[in-house]
């Protein structure tokens, strides 16, 4: 299913500090702190979309073009026929670690912006990709036909600090932000050489959300 996804409330802070990351780069002047500072941005960027993860804890909101209806045919194999464990009612969230769903909106077949209430539905965050799904009681409401009729506001991420972040994903910032300050003319922000693409590839291989990266 087709999905849009816009970070409405960015985090407040860096992945990994200047601090940290000037002492990975070994400077201790001040000057280059705007453009470090800018690395560590972009790097961020880059591992939170490759990972499908949010680091520092954001606000997203996640627009859908319909409820999942039909059964998970990922579920079903070749030699097993009988109904899969679990719906495609389920909603995946293409962030993860989830902290919160903030609410479930949508517009009904008067063209109506709605709430959905808590009480009619189960949020998932121990499992990945997160999830969403309705009440055995409950089912999804029918849908005015138009442009992106559900909204779903979350928050994700480690929690409100750097160190929250796993070790492995702010070492792989690090050498981003390292191989971009030694080859600022050679290589451009977001692109990376290939020994250290191999290496970033080897630290984030554990963390990848692979239902939508």
């Amino acid at each position: 299913m087709p999905w849009s996804l816009k970070e409405t409330t960015p985090a407040t802070k860096p992945p990994v500090t200047i601090a940290d990351a000037k002492a990975h780069l070994v400077v201790t002047s001040s000057t280059d702190d705007a453009l470090i500072s800018s690395y560590v941005h972009a790097a961020g960027q880059m591992v939170s979309n490759l990972t499908g993860r949010s680091l520092i804890n954001s606000t997203y909101t996640l627009l859908l073009p319909n409820w999942p209806s039909t059964y998970d045919q990922p579920f079903l194999s070749s030699a097993n026929t009988a109904k899969p464990t679990r719906l495609a009612t389920t909603i995946r969230l293409p962030r993860s670690p989830l902290v919160s769903v903030s609410s479930i909106k949508y517009y009904d077949s008067d063209n109506t912006q709605q709430t959905i209430s808590s009480s009619n539905y189960i949020v998932t965050t121990g499992v990945e990709p997160p999830t969403i799904e309705p009440l055995a009681t409950y089912s999804w409401p029918p849908l005015y036909s138009r442009d992106w009729p559900i909204e779903i506001i979350f928050v994700a991420g480690y929690g409100t600090a750097e160190t929250s972040i796993p070790d492995a994903i702010q070492h792989a910032i690090k050498m981003l932000v390292a191989n971009w300050y030694e080859n600022r003319e050679s290589v451009l922000v977001g692109t990376i050489s290939k020994p250290i693409e191999h290496a970033v590839d080897a630290l984030l291989s554990d963390y990848r959300l692979m239902d939508f990266t």
